[in-house]
């Protein structure tokens, strides 16, 4: 997996503040209710997440998944989201508060979607799906090249280090 998702990681270009996690990767989580959609069946399918340290907003984070989905197609893609620290599932406080992740997920498109389209972002369609949820969608960045050639983690490697860096310039949702 290091083999893989090595070359996207943005270390020493961004601040430091930036923090990786492996969020998925099929081997280990097979019996993982979250991730049993079509798109990752591969054994070699995965997703790391990228977020900011000390960015929360009241148990939710905004969060850049990197994934790679080998199923035949060999697909990388990037998604932001807007999640919950902590499974909402959980505690009945933290449902409460998952009815935050919509506002927070419009300001964030009032502050940034322009900039974000403008380096290959698209916004992701609305969730029809009611509160409490663990996450939303908010923008995604996937590939134009088909295969796993060395343009596409380029691109994608860009595309991250100018989002953490816009962010590191002017944070999340600060004016």
């Amino acid at each position: 997996m290091k083999n893989d998702w090595g070359p996207l990681i943005p270390t020493g270009e961004t601040s430091e503040d930036w923090r990786f996690e492996v969020v998925h990767d099929m081997i280990s989580d097979r019996r993982n209710p979250s991730y049993r959609g079509s798109q990752f069946k591969s054994d070699d399918a995965w997703v790391i997440g990228m977020y900011k340290k000390n960015t929360e907003f009241e148990d939710i984070i905004f969060e850049f998944l990197i994934c790679y989905n080998k199923d035949g197609k060999e697909k990388y893609y990037l998604k932001l989201k807007v999640e919950m620290y902590e499974c909402a599932f959980r505690d009945p406080e933290r449902k409460t508060k998952s009815w935050n992740m919509n506002p927070l997920k419009e300001d964030f498109l009032k502050k940034w979607e322009t900039k974000f389209t403008g380096l290959g972002w698209e916004k992701t369609q609305e969730s029809g799906k009611a509160p409490p949820h663990n996450s939303i969608s908010v923008l995604k960045f996937e590939e134009k090249v088909e295969g796993e050639g060395k343009e596409n983690l380029i691109r994608f490697r860009e595309a991250l280090i100018a989002a953490a860096k816009s962010i590191d310039e002017t944070g999340w949702l600060k004016d």
